[in-house]
């Protein structure tokens, strides 16, 4: 299966730089590595081409928001955020 490949924004780098720890970072880099090869995990916002995979939290790991948009050649990382899953969306 090809994978897309992929690219990350400014916010998300600087996003990625502010998480709890490294090994955070590097569960981002796999889960960027899982989404270039299937993007379609996690659903669209209604009527747009951004969707947002939420992961709940694990051990250390915290719960995370991760933004991206794709195409057939390319995964768009725009951002990622630390969250709580249990305080309500604004």
């Amino acid at each position: 299966m090809a994978t897309r490949r992929i690219i990350r924004s400014e916010e998300f780098v600087e996003a990625s730089r502010g998480l709890a720890c490294a090994e955070t970072e590097r569960m981002v880099e796999q889960l960027a590595e899982l989404l270039a090869a299937r993007p379609h995990w996690a659903p669209a916002i209604a009527g747009s081409t951004l969707r947002i995979l939420h992961t709940g939290p694990y051990g250390k790991f915290p719960a995370l928001r991760l933004c991206y948009r794709f195409d057939e050649e390319t995964l768009h990382l725009l951002l990622v955020e630390v969250y709580d899953p249990l305080r309500p969306e604004r």
